[in-house]
């Protein structure tokens, strides 16, 4: 399995405290230097994103941000790289990580994995973060389980991905509708339709009070028309999620 950190050029502590919190769970990993968004000219934005009268705007209704935009293609960049390797497997990190002491048992290996998951978030957006999911849970040899979320199910700060999945994913996004997270684990798009999302539970990743550098959301980011926002669509989608939640539970996505 690889392992990757993405990390920016000027991100040199991030990395250097990546290094050393790996290392000490006796776990090497490659630094995959970050796309800065930021950097990007307006026409290099117009000919990433689908235009706002895309037809299927409604599944992510508004424009990302620069800083969406290069941490989007700081994934595809790992994702790329795995497919080119000899490996089957890519275990990919953002640089803004507090990763617990039980990591190892999931970074070292996937022998914990079960065969038909292809992809499977070992982090959570933040501790106590409340989600929905499915009611049956797989359970592990060292009694955590692996959920099933039902709604979207935020952060890519640490997760394993397959090659299979990483061919689909670049397939699906030579154009960017939505945020990288939602792109993966929302279940208005395709990888969630022909993967699922799964995650474990408690997680062993967390990310630090002050996020990413290269990917927060945007509350300012132009959004699409009140009548794509609200329209019939969205509406349905948004609705269908909603009775599949019903048929979940609520709970507290852990991290220990």
């Amino acid at each position: 399995m690889l392992r990757y950190v993405i990390n920016l050029d000027s991100s040199t502590d991030r990395w250097d405290a990546m290094r050393q919190r790996l290392a000490a769970l006796n776990i090497t990993a490659e630094r995959i230097s970050a796309v800065d968004g930021r950097k990007k000219t307006d026409k290099e934005i117009e000919d990433i994103l689908y235009p706002m009268d895309y037809e299927y705007r409604y599944l992510f209704p508004r424009l990302l941000s620069k800083a969406e935009i290069g941490c989007f293609l700081s994934h595809r960049k790992c994702w790329q790289a795995l497919v080119n390797s000899n490996e089957d497997w890519a275990l990919i990190m953002e640089d803004d990580l507090i990763i617990s002491d039980r990591a190892a048992f999931y970074m070292n290996d996937l022998s914990w994995l079960p065969e038909n998951i292809k992809i499977c978030q070992l982090s959570t957006h933040e501790p106590d973060w409340n989600l929905w999911v499915k009611k049956e849970t797989i359970k592990l040899s060292n009694n955590d389980e692996i959920i099933q979320p039902l709604d979207k199910a935020h952060g890519t700060q640490c997760y394993v991905i397959s090659k299979e999945v990483a061919l689909a994913a670049l397939k699906y996004s030579e154009k960017l509708l939505a945020p990288v997270d939602d792109f993966l684990f929302s279940p208005y798009f395709e990888i969630n339709k022909h993967y699922g999302t799964y995650r474990i539970q408690p997680a062993v990743v967390t990310q630090f009070e002050e996020g990413s550098v290269i990917g927060e959301r945007k509350a300012e980011s132009l959004k699409a028309p009140f009548y794509v926002r609200h329209g019939l669509k969205r509406f349905l989608i948004r609705n269908k999620i909603k009775r599949m939640c019903r048929k979940g539970v609520n709970i507290e996505s852990k991290f220990i």
